[in-house]
This record gives C-alpha cells, structure tokens and sequence, in this order.
C-alpha cells in the first residue's frame, strides 16, 4: 500500500508542478506593462481594451454653460413719500459707502457753483487770489472724493451710475466665476437666475458687468446680472444661482467622467492602436451638465476611454 502512494506522488508531481506554473504565467500575461514613466499602458491583447469604454472624439455643438452661486446685493423699490427710488443693500457698510457718494456728488455741484460765483467776484476785484485758489481746491477735493467712493462701489460689484438708472422693481446680484470661466460671460446676455426662496421658478436676468479685477486670494471675477423682480419678493441677501452660457459651435465634447485628476493637473486616456492606451494631460472648460469642453491635449478624431479611467488612474500612476 505505501509503495502504491509513492509512485502516485512521483507520477502526479510534474503535473501539478507544470499546472501551477502555467496558471502562474498565464496571471503574468494578463497584467499590462507600463513605459515612459506610467504614460503608456500595453496590454497582453487587444481583448483587454474590452473592458473600457471608448468613443471617437469629433466637434460637436452644444449648450456648454456654468453655474455660479450668487447673492442678492441690493434692490431698487419706490418710495411711498415721493417719486424718488429706495435702495436697499445687503451690507450696511455698503449702504453708507453709497450714502457718501450722493453726498459727495451734492458737494460737488455746490463747489462747482461756488468756483463760478469767486471767478466772477476775482474778475470784478471783489476776491482775491487766495480765494481762487481755496476754491479749485475745494472743487478738485470733491471729484477726489467722488473718484474715491466710486471705486470702492466697483470692488464691491457696483456701478453707481447704473444703479441710479434701475428702474424701481429691481434686483441686482453679484456671483463670482474663476478667471479660467470668464470666457464663458458675455456682457448683456441672458442669464437663469434661481432662488432658493422659489424652487419652482426660473428668473430671466441680463449680465451687465465684469468687474475691474480679480481676486488675488480666490482668483475670481464678480460678475452683476440685475433682474426685474415684479411681484416677487426679492430681498437683499438671498442666495441665488446663475447660469451662463450659450450655443456653441465646433466643441470637443467629452463626459466629466472620463477626467481624472492627480496633484492638480488633469487627465484622459487615448487609445493608440489595438493594445495601448496613452495618458495626456489637458485642458478643458467644466459647465454644470455631464460634458466638457477640451480645449488641449487631444485633438479630434482620436479614440477616448470614457468609463473605467479610474482603474487606469490606478495603473498608470501606480495609486
């Protein structure tokens, strides 16, 4: 019996030894190697390549927009006295800013009178020189104060000269958008405004302005869009949401998904003959649906992986 059992080890051994080994090498076929730093993938064949996901990149238009969150910053309302408008802002400190400059455009105009009034008095010898002079200056103090309280108006979103041009059932809002998405902004477009306050309803706005300047800290532009209100109560402060955007002709439409993201920078993988998938770095403009808009780093007519990126990210950066 013990003889039996040997001669069945010694027989079956090399089978189970070759059969181990074969699956083993059959496991190291399946796995696919990677060169020029992680960029190219090669599988072992093209039935590999089965398992993602492709499309064929070509132009395409669409409605590609961007969705801004926003704010109420102030509302334009008839005063119940006389025909004169009430502006109410959002930010108190705003509100005496904005007090300040109608006082310095009425001093203004009274600086203006007086240095008409001491140039006819200086012609005729009743004032002097001196009193000339202190009244230029008053009068340049006034448009420095003006020039001065206006500016700080714009940092804040805000044209003062537009604003006391809205007619009475106005709001104005004020988002902000990443300089990479101002190409999107088109001064004097329609835009969707929604509210929080009315889940139900799409308000029509127009944009009207991008700021002066940018952000240093947050790198964003403030954008004013004013609505007519009508009936509806918008207060200084909401929360709001504002779409931008239009018809496009000629994009490089791809899904979001098909993106991956590692220290910042921004990837998608082509396909490059029957086995190989190549990793590029590019640059594309997000908007608030599924697509983005390639602008670099693939061009049209070649081969895209759209689902499954994120086994790839894996391979390809070792993750």
């Amino acid at each position: 019996m013990l003889n039996k059992l040997l001669i069945c080890i010694l027989f079956f051994s090399p089978i189970l030894f070759c059969t181990e080994k074969k699956a083993k090498n059959e496991t190291e076929n399946t796995f696919p190697t990677l060169s020029n730093g992680g960029k190219t993938i090669v599988f072992p064949n093209a039935e590999s390549l089965t398992r993602f996901e492709t499309v064929v990149l070509e132009k395409k238009s669409g409605f590609l927009s961007v969705l801004a969150t926003a704010h109420v910053i102030a509302s334009i309302s008839s005063s119940v006295r006389n025909t004169e408008k009430v502006i109410l802002f959002e930010n108190p400190d705003i509100a005496s800013l904005y007090s300040s400059y109608k006082k310095s455009k009425t001093e203004l105009v009274k600086a203006r009178k007086n240095i008409e009034r001491v140039k006819d008095m200086f012609e005729n010898r009743v004032a002097t020189r001196k009193d000339l002079f202190e009244a230029e200056a008053e009068l340049t103090d006034c448009v420095a104060d003006i020039e001065e309280r206006e500016s700080r108006l714009r940092s804040f979103g805000f044209n003062p000269n537009q604003l006391e041009s809205y007619p009475s059932g106005t709001a104005v809002v004020v988002s902000e958008l990443p300089e990479s998405q101002l190409s999107q902004v088109e001064v004097g477009e329609s835009v969707d405004i929604s509210f929080s306050a009315y889940p139900d309803k799409t308000f029509q706005g127009k944009a009207e302005a991008v700021g002066d300047s940018l952000d240093s800290n947050t790198r964003t532009a403030k954008i004013r869009v004013s609505l007519k209100v009508g009936n509806q109560k918008i207060l200084p402060g909401m929360f709001a949401k504002v779409e931008f955007g239009d018809k496009i002709e000629g994009l490089l439409l791809l899904p979001k998904d098909s993106v991956v993201s590692v220290e910042g920078k921004d990837y998608i993988f082509v396909k490059q003959g029957a086995d190989t998938l190549v990793r590029r770095e590019v640059k594309y403009l997000a908007g608030s649906g599924n697509d983005i808009s390639i602008l670099s780093g693939v061009e049209e007519g070649e081969t895209v992986v759209v689902k499954g990126v994120v086994l790839l990210k894996g391979i390809s950066f070792g993750l």
